[in-house]
């Protein structure tokens, strides 16, 4: 994975290759979670990239992280763009067992 700073903006374009074999594992989020870190470190407040509309694996990765992602598709290619920015997970019990909302967000690998 990798960020390229886009001229005279805030955001960079991100790529993310994941081989077959280490998908599912988490390997994706936590490239996502480096890049963030180390894009906001450099003044990036935006990633942006272009995802294929059959990988819906990327799409819902970005949603579940956190990430409140705007999309336009353009022939069978979304480009997507999405804030960088720290989230701030809710520590409300959520009622049913107990755990808060902190707890069920940082194990889908929020941004802490």
């Amino acid at each position: 994975g990798r960020y390229n700073r886009l001229p005279e903006k805030n955001s960079a374009e991100i790529v993310i290759v994941i081989e077959s074999e280490y998908q599912q594992k988490g390997v994706g989020t936590r490239l996502i979670e480096w890049l963030a870190n180390a894009a906001r470190e450099n003044g990036i407040t935006h990633f942006e990239a272009n995802i294929a509309r059959e990988n819906e694996t990327m799409l819902s990765l970005l949603k579940s992280y956190g990430f409140h992602v705007d999309r336009q598709l353009e022939e069978d290619v979304y480009h997507v763009t999405f804030a960088i920015a720290r989230t701030r997970p809710s520590t409300v019990d959520n009622g049913s067992t107990g755990s808060s909302r902190k707890e069920k967000r940082k194990e889908k690998g929020w941004l802490p």
